[in-house]
């Protein structure tokens, strides 16, 4: 089985939900019509990446509009397709992956890893990344997740391919100094894709946002811009890059080889 898979590298502006949907849906369109059957796109994709309550106060329960939203483009296309959303619950807020599927399935994951400075606004989830799908097993990072190596730990062997939603700013060309951290920041991000596709053995899409981050960092007291890293790819297993972009608005594309299907069922977040 080789589905074609698209990581949509999306820029996006903060306050402009409309806009960054409409964006989105042409670029979903443009991948369905090059084959694609399983398509990602970046981490806060309709409301942009900004660190403050902007992004709360569009924060909704799983099955609201914006999970409504990609459900039915999921559906109309006959695609799997995943990102993630602000979610409010009963227990706090969360960044959560939802992929939803060509039947109409809506599957979860809350972020295990929130990023620094994300913890003033997001709590940690607890449920594993890992999905049953009719494609196979489906493994989900998002962003910061990457580099956690319990995560990859946990994983290995049990997944079929794995999708990264990602906001990853370039830590090494904003206006604040990290002379150090900010070129080993932005390197993990350029380097983790391919590795997790070879120590884990499987196709990974990663998709990053592309674009200019700038957002008021609670923990510093100072507002931190920077270009995202962008860097969106597609990788088979054993680390081979099918299709990698720079820091252009545009889709990285490739079929990918998976061993074949598996059991449907739906994984809930905890």
């Amino acid at each position: 089985m080789s589905p074609v898979v698209a990581s949509i590298q999306l820029e996006t502006i903060p306050l402009a939900i409309d806009d960054n949907l409409d964006r989105a849906d042409q670029l979903i369109r443009q991948a369905c019509h090059d084959g694609a059957e399983i398509v990602v796109l970046p981490e806060f994709f309709h409301t942009g990446y900004i660190l403050s309550s902007y992004c709360l106060d569009h924060a909704e329960p799983i099955g609201g509009k914006y999970t409504k939203w990609i459900k039915s483009r999921s559906m109309r296309h006959g695609i799997y397709l995943g990102t993630c959303l602000a979610e409010k619950s009963y227990d706090g807020h969360f960044d959560t992956f939802v992929l939803c599927t060509p039947s109409g399935d809506v599957m979860t994951y809350r972020k295990r890893y929130p990023a620094p400075f994300e913890h003033s606004y997001f709590r940690a989830g607890k449920s594993e990344g890992i999905f049953h799908t009719q494609l196979g097993r489906i493994g989900v990072m998002i962003c910061w997740d990457m580099i956690q190596r319990p995560l990859m730990r946990e994983m290995r062997g049990r997944i079929d391919l794995l999708l990264i939603s990602a906001a990853w700013p370039d830590h090494a060309g904003g206006n604040l100094p990290f002379p150090i951290m900010g070129p080993r920041i932005r390197q993990k991000c350029l380097q983790r894709p391919g590795d997790l596709a070879q120590k884990l053995d499987v196709p990974v899409v990663f998709c990053n946002m592309t674009g200019q981050f700038c957002s008021f960092l609670p923990d510093l007291g100072l507002e931190f811009s920077s270009p995202f890293v962008g860097a969106s790819s597609v990788i088979d297993a054993g680390g081979t890059v099918l299709d990698r972009l720079g820091r252009e608005e545009a889709i990285a594309t490739a079929p990918v080889s998976l061993p074949g299907s598996g059991e449907h069922q739906i994984l809930k977040a905890a």
